[in-house]
């Protein structure tokens, strides 16, 4: 039985097509005497809503997350829907704004009675939009939204919140981490867990891909803080504070600068905060292309001497996107240009886990739809957390049994995220969609394991990661891109809350 649906499954991601929500095709289930899929549309279609910024300040990730809910709405209806039904999700763009806007989108889909809602993005959005979901008891989940305010936007015995992406307090924790140990701590994609002694006190001048001289051998041992003055900036300078200062001791962080999300007409009070302190690593907390125009600036003051060529830059998931490659290019019509990227080091969610067979099995269902972006090596960033989140809104449903019901598609949530504590629970994941179908419509307890992790939720509806480091290359003659060169694991954080 497990090889005729090993072979329907390798034929359903070959079948699909290159047109974004268009249903897999040439797809058979046939296998024993028990029903592999729903019935056909036997009812209107069952609608999911989902809210992001195709424009605006965040449509740079944007795109990515979009395919991603497509590629889960082809998978679903090519075994027949939920409930018998075709599953619709309904994509809005929000503009990346932050208040009436993104409202407004979210009232207009709890109008429509969508079952469950996706997005947006930002935290600061969700944080405009939380109430609204709650009060119309509507499951909400994002894949990107990251602020630990979130974790208690909502009371945890009586939750409809939830994201497929672990919280910030864990990144502030990675990234003090790397930024106190430095990147040689993680070169050729090793593992960085808690940090080491000091080491050695300065380092010497090395030429790098971006011309950017490498920190102290010890790492950083003392840092400036740039963050979006928001939902998503406010606490993680917070947490990142606490965290580098348990390492690097009191007083290591010289200065902490609270911007715009939008971009401003010039970065003076930060340039000059730079220069007069003069720390080891600056972090930004930041979306592009505010990130961008940041960075045009200090690379003007390190070429004029004002501000010197070993500090190290670390950026965070806010500019994991090629858009802040791109925007940052002197000649964006020019793949190869520089871009003033180039160098910079970031933290992000590890959305993209290789050695995860369920990563490889989304991976291939997204390739046979989409494209990568010019220059990328592979998915876009949470991705697989959207999609996550879209297949869990999905069979919870399929759980609840029905639509008619909010809190029992709420508790069905968790039960088909983690698994039933008192039941025998069979483990599917994007791999075998078709089978979580079967087993639930069944009546059997199900764990999915996701693209992007576990995704088991807490009662705050959060779940725990691991954390990559990566770093803006430009390989000779090619495209800058980003490389991942080492990875935090989630116990390495846990440990030390």
């Amino acid at each position: 039985m497990r090889k005729h649906r090993a072979l329907r499954r390798v034929a359903v991601a070959i079948a699909v097509t290159g047109v974004a929500g268009f249903a897999l095709a040439g797809v058979t289930a046939s296998c024993g005497s028990t029903p592999q899929t729903n019935p056909p549309d036997t009812g209107a279609p069952i609608h999911i809503g989902l809210t992001i910024g195709l424009t605006g300040d965040l449509k740079g990730t944007a795109t990515g997350l979009q395919n991603a809910t497509r590629v889960a709405e082809s998978q679903l209806n090519a075994y027949g829907g939920i409930l018998g039904r075709k599953v619709v999700y309904d994509i809005e763009d929000d503009q990346s704004d932050r208040g009436q806007i993104v409202q407004g989108v979210v009232n207009n889909l709890l109008a429509q009675h969508v079952s469950a809602i996706l997005g947006p993005i930002g935290s600061s959005q969700v944080s405009a939009v939380q109430n609204l979901t709650y009060q119309a008891k509507t499951i909400e989940i994002t894949g990107t939204a990251t602020s630990p305010l979130l974790s208690t936007a909502q009371p945890a015995t009586d939750r409809y919140l939830f994201r497929t992406v672990p919280n910030d307090n864990l990144q502030a924790k990675a990234l003090a981490i790397f930024a106190f140990n430095g990147p040689s701590s993680v070169t050729d994609a090793g593992t960085s867990g808690p940090p080491a002694d000091a080491g050695k006190d300065a380092g010497e001048d090395a030429s790098t891909d971006a011309g950017v001289t490498p920190p102290p051998a010890g790492g950083c041992r003392t840092m400036g803080l740039i963050t979006n003055n928001d939902d998503y900036g406010n606490p993680f300078e917070t947490a990142l504070t606490t965290s580098f200062e348990a390492l690097a001791g009191a007083d290591s962080v010289l200065f902490k600068q609270k911007v715009p999300s939008d971009v401003q007409p010039n970065y003076s009070t930060q340039i000059t905060a730079i220069q007069t302190s003069n720390p080891d690593c600056l972090a930004m907390v930041l979306y592009d292309p505010a990130g961008d125009e940041i960075l045009r600036e200090i690379r003007l003051a390190q070429q004029g001497g004002q501000i010197k060529n070993s500090l190290i830059i670390i950026g965070t998931d806010g500019t994991y996107t090629q858009d802040f490659i791109v925007n940052g290019q002197a000649d964006k019509g020019n793949p190869a240009s520089v871009s003033v990227a180039e160098g910079v080091f970031g933290t992000n969610p590890d959305s993209n886990p290789t050695e995860r067979s369920q990563y490889g099995d989304f991976q291939k269902l997204y390739l046979a739809q989409y494209t990568l972006d010019p220059g990328a090596t592979d998915l876009p960033g949470q991705a697989a957390n959207f999609y996550d989140a879209a297949i869990l809104a999905a069979l919870a449903i399929e759980k609840a049994g029905s639509t008619d019901d909010p809190v029992k598609i709420r508790d069905s949530l968790f039960l088909v995220a983690g698994g039933n504590p008192n039941g025998s629970n069979q483990t599917v994941g994007p791999g075998n969609i078709d089978d979580a179908l079967n087993d639930l419509q069944q009546g059997k307890d199900i764990n999915y394991e996701g693209a992007s992790g576990d995704v088991d939720f807490d009662q705050n509806g959060d779940v725990i990661g691991n954390y990559i480091i990566w770093k803006v290359v430009h390989p000779s003659g090619q495209q800058p891109a980003f490389e991942t060169i080492g990875k935090i694991p989630a116990t390495a954080l846990v440990v030390q809350q």
